[in-house]
């Protein structure tokens, strides 16, 4: 997680700066302060820092601490006082003399930045959003949830989907050269809708985290099932129920009577509750 927050705050960092030399206050008001914000708000649910202990303890804080110095520096044009006061209380200002108006402004750092952990925490969000988009319309107060990670077949063709996008071409040219594939002929029923499935699912998440054409590649990187898995505890704590987590290569009827796991398609997990 720490390094998921230290990525967004150069992100954060990047955004900033841009709209301000583009005279652009809104959005740079949007960035630095009102998404900020909410990354926090998602960092504090997903670590519950308030309530560790010992050396995870400190390692946070020494994360917050640093965060906290970025913010407040980025935050100085808009809302001067309120920081210099901050500011002065993180003892950055013991002399009287050493005000954050004075301070370096933040600049972005490629090092701190890590674009495959930028990419799994906002699947992980979107299938937490997904799961309560499922709960408000059922209106269910689930007693265990169930995700199928979509089954290998369907990530090789998600991966040669992702190469086919990044060349620049369509669903009608993917189908055809998919359904070419000997390796596919059991699943080319399935094809025409997979395929509008993951576009569908590329695209939003092109706009959800403005990925360029020439990162599309990258989505084959998140690793579903093991994302999946190390957040569990976390998953059981916002939903209060149990959760299970399967590839759907690795269960048969026993486990999934219903076949739910064939609805899972890759960054999409088939969701089950009970």
């Amino acid at each position: 997680m720490e390094r998921w927050l230290l990525s967004r705050v150069q992100q954060h960092i990047r955004a900033t700066t841009d709209a301000l030399e583009h005279f652009q206050c809104r959005r740079a008001l949007q960035h630095a302060f009102f998404e900020f914000e909410s990354d926090l708000r998602w960092f504090r649910r997903r670590t519950r820092w308030e309530q560790t202990q010992g050396a995870e303890r400190e390692r946070l804080r020494s994360v917050l601490r640093f965060v906290l110095d970025v913010w407040v520096r980025l935050l100085a044009p808009f809302i001067p006082h309120a920081c210099e006061e901050i500011w002065s209380r993180m003892g950055k200002n013991p002399d009287g003399k050493q005000f954050v108006s004075l301070a370096a402004f933040p600049k972005a750092s490629a090092a701190l930045e890590d674009r495959k952990a930028l990419l799994e925490e906002q699947f992980l969000s979107l299938v937490v959003e997904d799961v309560n988009e499922i709960l408000k319309v059922t209106g269910i107060s689930p007693q265990k949830i169930v995700l199928f990670v979509a089954p290998a077949w369907k990530r090789e063709v998600f991966r040669s989907v992702l190469k086919m996008l990044a060349d620049g071409k369509g669903v009608k040219e993917m189908l055809p050269a998919l359904m070419r594939e000997e390796h596919l002929r059991p699943h080319r029923k399935e094809l025409p809708t997979l395929v509008k499935g993951i576009v569908e699912r590329v695209q939003f998440l092109r706009a959800k985290m403005a990925l360029g054409a020439e990162a599309v590649e990258e989505l084959a990187g998140i690793e579903e099932l093991s994302v999946l898995l190390a957040a569990r505890e976390f998953l059981e704590r916002e939903f209060k129920c149990r959760c299970e987590i399967y590839d759907a290569d690795a269960v048969d009827e026993s486990v999934d009577p219903k076949k739910r796991r064939k609805n899972a398609i890759p960054l999409r997990p088939a969701i089950f509750v009970l």
